[in-house]
């Protein structure tokens, strides 16, 4: 199954309008983080309205791309349903060349040691696999007077090239 989100999740950066037909972003994910995404963003004060949640297969969600129209739509996947959505949305297509990893960490804070051993996993564990690695960090303020970033730098801090800890991400591009 293929989930989608609509929306204005920042207001001031996202539009949605059906009977405009002017989405921007559009984001295809799998069910379970968009899932987890819009409870977190409704539960961080984002309107329930501002956020539309489609869960459908890839057929039904091409033919409602088509029908909408939209300006732009966001797409992580395989190259060829890529070469299908540039083609059916006349070239209106960002694609991530890779897996695009957020973590959000919530206002509640606990668990600083395990927390951050997770994080540093999550962006150094999968050596050379840009789909698996962590990408971005997203902390609540609540967090900035815990030790979560003393924890983050000094595990980050033992990984070198020498004990095989850290390492290049591997791609092949055309």
């Amino acid at each position: 199954m293929i989930g989608a989100f609509l929306g204005k999740v920042v207001r001031s950066t996202w539009e949605s309008s059906w009977a405009t037909k002017s989405w921007f972003p559009m984001a295809i994910w799998p069910c379970g983080v968009n899932y987890t995404f819009q409870f977190s963003s409704r539960d961080s004060g984002t309107p329930v309205e501002d956020v539309d949640f489609i869960n459908s297969d890839g057929m039904t969600m091409n033919k409602l791309l088509q029908e909408a129209n939209p300006r732009m739509t966001l797409f992580t996947g395989s190259s060829k349903i890529v070469d299908k959505l540039a083609y059916d949305l006349n070239g209106r297509i960002k694609v991530e060349d890779a897996g695009f990893d957020w973590k959000i960490l919530r206002p509640d804070v606990h668990k600083v040691d395990y927390v951050s051993w997770v994080c540093d996993q999550d962006a150094y564990a999968c050596i050379g696999q840009k789909c698996l690695t962590q990408s971005l960090l997203f902390v609540h303020e609540n967090w900035k007077n815990s030790s979560l970033m003393s924890h983050l730098n000094h595990l980050a801090g033992r990984r070198t090239l020498d004990n095989l800890t850290i390492g290049s991400v591997l791609r092949v591009s055309y």
